[in-house]
This record gives C-alpha cells, sequence and structure tokens, in this order.
C-alpha cells in the first residue's frame, strides 16, 4: 500500500507508527520547500535517516521527543554515547537502549 498525502492529514507520529505496527519496509520522504527527510524502513524499523538540512529542530533525536517517542533525558543520555564512542545516533541509541540485558530485541 503506497500512502501519499499532507502531514495535516496525519501527524508524523501517527505516520511512524502504522509503519511500525504494519512492519511495512520502504523510504518515507518528507518533503518542505528545499528540505528533504529521507527515514528507511525495513520491517517497521528504522534503518536510515537522511537529511539535506540540519536544523536542532528537524534532528531525529529532537522529533522522537517532540512526538513524545521518547524523553529529552533519554535523547541527552543517547547524545552523550555518541559523542564517546562516535558511533551514529542509531547505533548510540541501541547501545543505550539496550544496555544491561543479555540480548536486545527489536
Amino acid at each position: 500500500m503506497a500512502l501519499q498525502g499532507n502531514l495535516r492529514d496525519f501527524s508524523i507520529t501517527e505516520i511512524l507508527q502504522l509503519i511500525g505496527q504494519q512492519l511495512k519496509t520502504g523510504v518515507l520522504k518528507i518533503r518542505r520547500g528545499k528540505k528533504l527527510v529521507e527515514i528507511y524502513f525495513v520491517d517497521g524499523m528504522i534503518v536510515h535517516v537522511y537529511s539535506n538540512y540540519r536544523g536542532k529542530k528537524d534532528l531525529i533525536g529532537e522529533i522522537f521527543v517532540k512526538g513524545q517517542l521518547i524523553s529529552q533525558d533519554q535523547l541527552d543520555r543517547v547524545l552523550r554515547i555518541q559523542k564517546q564512542t562516535l558511533n551514529t545516533w542509531g547505533k548510540s541509541w541501541l547501545n543505550f537502549n539496550c544496555s544491561g540485558k543479555k540480548t536486545c530485541s527489536r
């Protein structure tokens, strides 16, 4: 099922939840003027994010906080891990989310 529409109809949180719940694979492209964000999914999981604009409010961690998917405290801790390890935000999130666990499930 291909989706196309306006973000006035659905919030980004609702779209991400739909993709995750339905285990979709593909690319969600969000455009605003010359700004472009592409979020890549495999089986409902975000595997890569590309943006041609890097304003603070447009970073994936800030989007997750604004959408109440994670707390500001969680974001701050993940950013500290990212700074220490020089990993991508996604790998840093996995390190934070899976720390202290023998296995880490999706």
